[in-house]
């Protein structure tokens, strides 16, 4: 039911033990006399895991769950409850005896952290530079890029960034909701063309990388190398 050792006696309902001691023809008051600690109660559940085929669970089981729940579970599901289950049914599976509570806790907790961070990676890693640029240009507060002719008080908070500012409420249709929803164009329009500078710029100095290491003496550099370059990257 619990599918661990019982730590005493309050964690049997009334019915089972009822039931169990029915059919072994014993009194129900003696439960009460069973030590829950000692070498006789750890005796007996060895006899238990020998008798079902389990083991005892060691540190190496924890990080075994643990990289298992982020490889076939936590990547899908993010659910705490529902990664608890599978973590159980893999204990079984394996034939381990299942951690104590807070331990499972720990576990499910770090496999949805690690597989977090391992979409994070997969996906950074499939952007482009210029895709960066733009993202990074949402994210960061920047007042140059949502200032407009007409000042609206009533977005002050939202000028922590870009994003903030595009994700506020437009309120109800009127004049200044209008002018906020323009105020949001013109700061998405200011973040594309940032970004695109940011990756004119990085080519730039790629251009002017590889026009230098192409002269003869790369260290010699003068005004009519950087005419040079300015009339590659202008053609």
């Amino acid at each position: 039911m619990h599918r661990r050792f019982p730590r005493g006696r309050a964690e049997f309902p009334d019915e089972v033990v009822d039931y169990v001691a029915t059919q072994t023809k014993t009194s129900v008051s003696s439960l009460g006399l069973c030590d829950w600690s000692g070498r006789t109660i750890e005796r007996h559940r060895g006899e238990i895991r020998d008798h079902l085929g389990f083991r005892e669970r060691f540190v190496a089981d924890a990080d075994k769950l643990t990289d298992w729940l982020v490889v076939n579970v936590a990547h899908a599901e993010r659910q705490p409850d529902r990664v608890r289950e599978e973590l159980l049914k893999q204990c079984r599976a394996e034939r381990i005896e299942p951690p104590s509570p807070g331990r499972i806790t720990r576990i499910v907790r770090s496999a949805l952290h690690n597989a977090e961070q391992i979409w994070f990676h997969r996906i950074a890693a499939r952007l482009d530079a210029m895709t960066v640029a733009r993202l990074l240009a949402l994210v960061t507060a920047d007042d140059t890029a949502v200032e407009t002719e007409e000042s609206d008080e009533d977005l002050d908070e939202d000028e922590g960034s870009v994003l903030s500012l595009i994700k506020a409420m437009p309120g109800n249709v009127s004049l200044d909701s209008m002018v906020a929803e323009i105020r949001k164009l013109n700061a998405i329009r200011a973040s594309v063309l940032s970004a695109r500078s940011a990756a004119r710029e990085r080519d730039t100095r790629r251009c002017v990388c590889r026009h230098l290491c192409r002269r003869p003496n790369p260290l010699d550099v003068g005004p009519a190398a950087f005419v040079e370059v300015s009339r590659a990257e202008y053609i």
